[in-house]
């Protein structure tokens, strides 16, 4: 019955020619009757009829009706989206960045149009993850020029996220597919790390070919250098970037979730002589702000600001024996990160069979 009164309500709306005139209190009290009738079905069937209604009702609007009856509609949407939190989304066609602040202006050429947004470290600290091609967004609110609040599934963090809509496609009141996620083979894996090689590092890169769009939309006020260039295109990839992009985004992006990732490998109070013969290629050795990838029998790689202190930043490929031993003298082995009660443990997963 409620269903059959929305219906015939919301076709009555769509035919209606009412002259205009302001909404009065017996207009009050019928978007009452209907809202108590509407949330009644809603509250049993939740987002699903209450898009469908939302649909309805833009449709209506979009028709030639009368003022009064567009008032009650606008007050019925509105009502309806602030009780059920309609979401929208939107999906990104190509890799987006994904700053913790809506200020990119800031980050990207500052007053003087020239000027990068770095850290005490060097890197661009706003920068949270560059969004792979197909990657889904909830809207949370359109800033204006051009800029949206978000969330999604594949970053599932509690603070604040925000794109540029230059990288995606118009929002739908429906969810979209998620991005489909295809594990690539060991050998493309080890390829796309090898690629990576000298490849130098950005907190929150993972796209090692950068986004040139980055430069047309805060365009520089006069010509900078290479380097520049890669930096403002964000053309580098931090530590678990390097892996997420070589998996094409299989794998979690941050270190606090691939700490809980795969089977981790038994090297609780092992030494680096009994660690060694376990690994394989592809094993990842993180704890909670860094990680190495096991790349081949002898050798890791991994992307830091400075492996041993004086080596330059950057992706490089190192003797196993030599980064794992350094990961030994400052942490502790363990098989289940979050339950360790050493000071500063690490784990080694396989994630891959």
């Amino acid at each position: 019955m409620n269903k059959i009164f929305l219906w015939a309500f919301l076709m009555f709306c769509s035919v209606s020619n009412v002259f205009s005139y302001e909404l009065t209190v017996a207009d009050e009290e019928i978007i009452t009757n209907f809202e108590q009738k509407i949330f009644s079905a809603l509250d049993k069937q939740w987002t699903d009829v209450a898009g469908q209604v939302l649909d309805r009702i833009e449709w209506i609007q979009n028709r030639e009706v009368s003022e009064r009856i567009s008032k009650i509609l606008m007050r019925i949407s509105a009502n309806i989206d602030e009780r059920y939190v309609i979401w929208e989304y939107i999906v990104a066609f190509k890799s987006t960045p994904v700053l913790y602040t809506s200020d990119f202006k800031t980050q990207f050429g500052w007053d003087d149009g020239q000027t990068l947004n770095f850290d005490d470290y060097g890197e661009i600290d706003a920068l949270e993850l560059v969004a792979l091609t197909g990657t889904v967004f909830q809207l949370q609110k359109d800033l204006g020029n051009g800029i949206y609040q978000v969330s999604t599934k594949d970053y599932p963090v509690d603070n604040e996220l925000y794109i540029h809509k230059e990288f995606v496609w118009n929002i739908s009141r429906a969810e979209p597919e998620a991005r489909v996620k295809s594990l690539p083979s060991r050998e493309e894996i080890i390829n796309r790390l090898t690629y990576m090689e000298w490849k130098d590092y950005v907190w929150g890169g993972n796209d090692p070919d950068g986004i040139p769009e980055l430069l047309k939309l805060y365009a520089p006020s006069w010509e900078i250098s290479t380097l520049k260039r890669e930096q403002w295109q964000l053309e580098w990839v931090d530590c678990s970037g390097l892996i997420y992009w070589a998996t094409d985004g299989y794998t979690p992006r941050n270190t606090s979730w691939l700490v809980e990732y795969g089977t981790p490998l038994d090297i609780e109070w092992k030494s680096l002589e009994e660690i060694t013969p376990l690994l394989e290629p592809l094993d990842i050795i993180v704890w909670k702000g860094h990680m190495l990838v096991v790349y081949d029998e002898t050798h890791t790689i991994e992307s830091t600001v400075s492996p041993n202190g004086d080596l330059a930043p950057g992706v490089q490929i190192r003797e196993m024996s030599d980064s794992l031993a350094e990961v030994l003298q400052e942490r502790t082995p363990t098989n289940n990160y979050n339950s360790s009660t050493a000071e500063k443990p690490f784990v080694i997963i396989r994630w891959i069979k």
